[in-house]
């Protein structure tokens, strides 16, 4: 299992940077969720597993009380971070 959920990234992206996600994110894909907490329904809507390979670099306003990113912004990919190497910021 792997850390925990933070919230949907839902703007900073283009076309482009969305094609080239999905090509990474594909062969990615699995059944069962990479975390071990239990998502609330409308958060699993729609929901694609993936095993967590990749990192994104993300700006946000502020963590909200449930410990979401409140206005997440995709910035990029992480290509010299290992995902075991992220940690949460306060």
């Amino acid at each position: 299992m792997c850390c925990g959920y933070a919230g949907q990234v839902g703007s900073g992206f283009t076309d482009t940077t969305l094609q080239e996600l999905g090509a990474l994110l594909k062969p990615l894909h699995q059944a069962d969720s990479p975390i071990e907490e239990t998502l609330q329904t409308a958060e699993r809507h729609g929901v694609i597993w993936c095993a967590p390979k990749l990192v994104v670099e993300v700006a946000f306003g502020e963590w909200t009380p449930a410990g979401r990113l409140r206005f997440p912004t995709y910035q990029g990919l992480r290509n010299d971070k290992d995902p075991r190497e992220v940690i949460r910021e306060p």
